[in-house]
């Protein structure tokens, strides 16, 4: 590993689990609105580098809907708050980051110059901005930021490196606090977990969980100690002819849709067996108990929560994470299985034949908690992207598209209640061809919006823009 990709920019997969969302229990598609939230005159949005891509669509539809076009390629790099209306937006584009890694790093020393913590820390603060989406208006809020010491898995140190990592408050008019991020390199540790109900941010590196607070206050929740020994006291040299390559003291954390459980993977009581299983642990936020709740027997891959407390391990069984308790799932027997999606009661699966030439099945399965029975509520061929299911646990839905040589180009919306399919044309009406492109991803965000991808061509160049969708 070369010096400059073990330097201090803290590669993370932002993982926001947005829990006690607004819920909505009218049929959304029938109660529309005509609110038209057209593109803003900040000047924070019209210096976004983005030349002429923040040109509006245009007035709503007969429809009556409404879009935002919030900003160019940079999809992953959106985050938002519990109802919707607080979005952080990373604006920096992929040259402009590239350009500044550059142009800070010093060839002859093989390391960033003098002051590059603090170069890049005032990078960030430009390229990144936070708005609230309210009414017709998408109006610049202020933030304001806080370091913290954190502590990750380093090959080189058993005790592991510290590293100093920005986040930001930010306030929305009715007051409410939302704690978000500051890194604009995504990778794929460590995990963020976002609390929407006590608007703070939960953390995780390989060595441990924060709770990060809106006042920059951070508390490790997790014990340094399993049966007497720190972590830093495994024998790391001898686990090299391992499966595996690393202890996780912490990993793949997940919090419960009730916002009372963070669920953990660890293999710190089998790490020195050289076996690639981990155990499942539970971090109780209203006690602050830590307990193991699943012993290391097996792999134990977190598949996601179907419902407030049963998450589905190993595609196999559903584990109580307040009880421990399990049952057996059968899922069929799928060639190339893959979840997709858990929740309200359902799992959201697909799988793909190579001979089928790029067409997956996706497949919506009901499950009943008590005996893991599953039934299957629908099974539709084509190319899927992303998949989920609204704020409300009406509708499931998924970016779709029929043609594998065209990919996922619109979005898929199937009522849970009365088993009925719509696709977006159906529900946008004409404002539909105002998008002027294919949706390419899509995210629910609240009971009345949802975040839209669209490709369009111009003058033969593809350009992505994202949108919020508000019904």
């Amino acid at each position: 590993m070369s010096m400059r990709t073990k330097l201090p920019i803290v590669t993370a997969m932002v993982l926001v689990f947005a829990v006690s969302l607004a819920t909505c229990n009218i049929d959304l598609f029938d109660h529309v609105t005509t609110t038209d939230i057209s593109s803003p005159s900040d000047p924070a949005i019209s210096d976004m580098h983005i030349e002429d891509e923040l040109v509006p669509l245009g007035s709503p539809g007969a429809s009556g809907n409404a879009f935002v076009n919030l900003i160019n390629e940079r999809w992953k790099h959106v985050l938002y708050g519990s109802d919707g209306q607080v979005v952080l937006l990373d604006i920096a584009s992929d040259t402009e980051i590239s350009d500044f890694l550059d142009e800070t790093w010093d060839p002859e020393t093989g390391s960033y110059v003098d002051g590059w913590i603090q170069l890049r820390a005032d990078f960030i603060q430009e390229a990144e901005q936070a708005y609230e989406l309210s009414g017709t208006e998408l109006s610049t809020l202020p933030r304001s930021a806080h370091r913290v010491t954190l502590i990750n898995a380093d090959m080189n140190s058993p005790m592991g490196q510290e590293f100093e990592w920005l986040f930001y408050c930010v306030t929305s008019s009715d007051g409410k606090s939302y704690v978000f991020p500051s890194e604009w390199d995504i990778g794929d540790d460590p995990a963020l977990v976002f609390d929407a109900e006590r608007s703070v941010l939960y953390v995780s590196t390989f060595l441990g969980v924060w709770k990060i607070s809106p006042d920059g206050t951070s508390i490790k929740l997790t014990a340094d100690e399993y049966n007497g020994m720190h972590y830093s006291q495994h024998d790391t040299a001898a686990y090299d002819d391992h499966i595996g390559s690393s202890l996780f003291w912490t990993a793949n954390a997940l919090i419960s849709p009730d916002s009372r459980f963070i669920i953990y993977r660890s293999n710190r009581d089998c790490y020195d067996e050289g076996s690639e299983n981990m155990s499942l642990w539970r971090i109780d936020l209203e006690t602050g108990e830590e307990q193991r709740i699943l012993e290391g027997n097996a792999v134990n891959r977190i598949d996601g929560f179907v419902t407030d407390t049963m998450m589905l391990i190993d595609q196999q069984f559903l584990l109580d994470v307040s009880t421990g308790a399990s049952v057996q799932v059968s899922l069929p027997n799928l060639s190339n299985r893959f979840i997709e999606s858990t929740g309200f009661g359902y799992i959201i699966c697909s799988s793909y034949r190579e001979e089928e030439a790029g067409l997956s099945s996706l497949y919506i399965f009901r499950v009943e908690p008590e005996t893991g029975a599953l039934t299957e509520v629908l099974t539709i061929s084509g190319v899927f992207r992303d998949s989920g299911f609204s704020a409300s646990g009406k509708y499931a839905y998924a970016n779709y598209g029929s043609e594998p040589d065209q990919g996922a180009v619109t979005v898929l919306f199937f009522d849970l209640e009365n088993s009925t399919i719509m696709f977006l044309e159906d529900v946008l009406g004409e404002t539909y061809n105002e998008l002027g492109g294919t949706v390419t991803r899509a995210k629910w965000l609240t009971g009345n919006s949802m975040l839209l991808q669209v490709l369009s061509i111009i003058d033969d160049v593809g350009v992505y823009r994202t949108w919020i969708a508000k019904w």
